[in-house]
């Protein structure tokens, strides 16, 4: 499930990656193949909304910070592309911490520009 995926991502469980930050801010980063599901298999009460529209548009990876309240994000399609994403999102973590911002995620915006087909 690794091949081509930063060594700084651990295999958790079948689907699922964690990768630590570095910032100490949060536990870390959690990204998983497939809809997100709790222990029973029902779907996450953390996904947002409107995952619906996610799902049509392509999304197949999606991501949370590993913390009690993290809520799931689309992390992307193929899952070594979404974990460079969060990847990412990790790296302005650490910048912020150190004061300066990146500015909005471009994967974001172009994941969002692709829902918005299926809104």
């Amino acid at each position: 499930m690794t091949d081509g995926i930063c060594d700084r991502w651990i295999a958790h469980a079948p689907g699922v990656l964690w990768r630590a930050d570095t910032t100490g801010a949060v536990n870390g980063y959690v990204l998983r193949e497939g809809l997100p599901r709790n222990g029973s298999g029902q779907l996450s009460s953390r996904l947002p909304p409107d995952w619906r529209v996610f799902e049509a548009s392509g999304i197949r990876c999606w991501w949370r910070v590993d913390s009690a309240d993290g809520r799931w994000r689309p992390a992307g399609d193929a899952l070594v592309r979404a974990s460079q994403h969060i990847g990412w999102h990790a790296c302005a973590a650490e910048l912020l911490v150190k004061g300066h911002d990146m500015g909005p995620c471009p994967e974001c915006a172009r994941i969002e520009r692709r829902a918005e087909g299926f809104r």
